[in-house]
């Protein structure tokens, strides 16, 4: 599919290919490949497996529109914890900012994922629904849902260590502040008492 015909293929990369074919009738013929579909059908009735690879191309894209959004977003954390870990000033307004904005994506992420995943319980038909299946499978659909479902929560709980270790940070400052200022009136205390 696709390639010089005068190569010679491989019985491996020939057997591959055919593995994604379906047929509803005796004379129609439907073969997947990553990149390419091949449809024959002589009654010219292949909208419904256009459809199903239109829905299956845009899941895909989608799933690598979001992939890049959170290579971009990681990119961001690691440039954060830097600041948070070696330049400590104005942070805390800063991770809130990133906190804020991480959660209001992680909801879109959730939102866009689902919408995704449930696109192919509209598919009624059984014969679309093997072919559905079998392009969620060639595009491993599964697996990047569950990659950027990974990545997202790796993401918030990058945050949240951050935020957490922060807050740690200005809890031992305050106690810090609140043991000078008991040993200072006690100080002042026992020279009062001395007077």
């Amino acid at each position: 599919m696709g390639e010089n015909p005068s190569l010679n293929l491989h019985q491996n990369q020939v057997n591959n290919t055919l593995e994604h074919s379906f047929s509803f009738l005796k004379n129609d013929l439907v073969i997947f490949d990553f990149d390419r579909c091949l449809i024959i059908d002589p009654n010219c009735d292949y909208e419904d497996i256009l459809l199903i690879t239109e829905i299956a191309n845009y899941q895909l894209l989608e799933l690598r529109a979001l992939d890049y959004l959170l290579d971009k977003r990681l990119t961001l954390a690691e440039g954060d914890i830097h600041k948070i870990y070696f330049k400590s000033r104005g942070i805390l307004k800063r991770l809130k900012k990133r906190v804020r904005n991480l959660l209001r994506l992680r909801h879109d992420f959730i939102f866009l994922l689902k919408n995704i995943e449930n696109v192919s319980k509209l598919i009624g038909d059984y014969y679309l629904s093997q072919n559905y299946t079998c392009l969620a499978n060639l595009f491993q659909l599964k697996q990047w849902s569950d990659s950027i479902r990974h990545r997202i929560e790796t993401l918030g709980d990058i945050y949240n260590i951050a935020q957490t270790n922060i807050h740690k940070k200005f809890l031992l400052y305050y106690q810090i502040l609140l043991s000078f200022v008991f040993i200072m009136e006690f100080v002042f205390l026992i020279l009062d008492f001395f007077k």
